[in-house]
C-alpha cells in the first residue's frame, strides 16, 4: 500500500521531477547562503546532490530519445 507521497510523486512526469529538483537546489542554495556553520556547506552539498539527481534524469530521457 503506498502512501501519499508515493502516489504525489508517482504521478509526476519525469520533467515535473526535474523542475522539482532543481528548484529544492535552489531553496537549499538560499538557505546555505544564511546559514551558519556546518549547517551552510550541508544546505550547500544538499543543493549539489539534487542538481546532480536532476541532471542524471535529464541525461537519462535525453539519451533515450536519441
Amino acid at each position: 500500500m503506498g502512501t501519499r507521497l508515493d502516489t504525489e510523486w508517482g504521478n509526476l512526469t519525469k520533467a515535473e521531477r526535474v523542475q522539482r529538483y532543481h528548484q529544492f537546489a535552489q531553496e537549499a542554495r538560499k538557505l546555505s547562503l544564511s546559514a551558519t556553520s556546518p549547517h551552510c556547506e550541508s544546505y550547500a552539498d544538499l543543493a549539489s546532490r539534487w542538481e546532480q539527481f536532476a541532471e542524471a534524469i535529464e541525461r537519462e530521457t535525453n539519451q533515450r530519445a536519441a
